[in-house]
């Protein structure tokens, strides 16, 4: 509740306002124009005066409660909810396979955590995988990314741009930007990998681009929050195969999905 300035009325004084002023000020001499009473009028008054005192507390009590009831609620809607230390997230093995023109495949491994418009992505290390241990933020509400380096305890803060955005949403684990427009053309059902799945072509435009984009995905019959696998051109000269293994719900410490405390923002040079 926000304490009462001096140019504000407090809500004792809200309450003063439901009741008349002779409660609030009782006199402690007869007013002019009265003649004095004799000693038992005057007991007499004084026991009246105490009733009247008494009967007067517990109106302003029930004023001031009547008063404080309207503003606690108010308050206690602006607490933030109390966070949780660990929150159930999708969790799920990306297996991306890239094959070239010349027929050479290069197949990469990364962990997928999602949780509303947060994903944090930790690349596997091994075969495949060049330079230092890293692993990746995205912040779709405010659209950023960050590439974060453990060892060093650096980060880099990047603008999420609207093609690694699409790229995301094309793949399966991020929501659809606005600029992108979808129309999903089934083609057959059938199972992959033993689960019972449906086969589309989804095709995709960014904005006024006149030319489409297409993609073929599969996708569980019973619904699910990642695709099966989705294959798709990456600039006309590579094709990209991502498949989903390992998926689960499973406790994450929401604090995995922000900078560690301590690391430098490198960004920009």
């Amino acid at each position: 509740m926000t304490r009462p300035g001096r140019g504000s009325a407090s809500p004792l004084q809200g309450a003063q306002g439901l009741l008349p002023p002779c409660i609030w000020r009782i006199p402690e001499q007869a007013p002019r124009g009265f003649a004095p009473r004799s000693q038992s009028n005057i007991k007499q008054s004084s026991i009246k005066l105490r009733e009247r005192a008494f009967a007067a507390t517990k109106t302003v009590c029930l004023a001031v409660g009547v008063v404080l009831a309207g503003c606690l609620p108010a308050t206690a809607q602006g607490l933030p909810p109390a966070a949780s230390d660990a929150a159930p997230v999708i969790a799920a093995d990306i297996e991306q396979t890239v094959l070239t023109m010349d027929g050479r495949a290069t197949t990469t491994t990364t962990r997928l955590y999602l949780a509303g418009a947060k994903a944090r992505l930790e690349p596997d290390s091994g075969s495949g995988r060049a330079g230092y241990a890293e692993f990746h933020l995205y912040d779709f509400e405010r659209k950023r990314f960050y590439r974060v380096f453990p060892d060093d305890r650096i980060y880099f803060d990047i603008e999420l741009s609207t093609p690694l955005a699409v790229r995301a949403f094309v793949e399966g684990w991020a929501p659809q930007p606005p600029e992108v427009t979808v129309r999903s053309i089934p083609l057959k059902d059938d199972d992959l990998d033993g689960v019972p799945a449906r086969l589309a072509l989804v095709e995709r435009r960014v904005g006024k681009h006149p030319t489409p984009d297409y993609a073929l995905v599969w996708t569980a019959v019973a619904p699910r929050r990642l695709p099966l696998r989705v294959m798709y051109m990456q600039e006309g000269t590579r094709t990209v195969i991502v498949s989903y293994r390992n998926v689960e719900s499973q406790a994450f410490d929401p604090g995995r999905f922000s900078i560690p405390e301590g690391f430098s923002n490198l960004s920009p040079f």
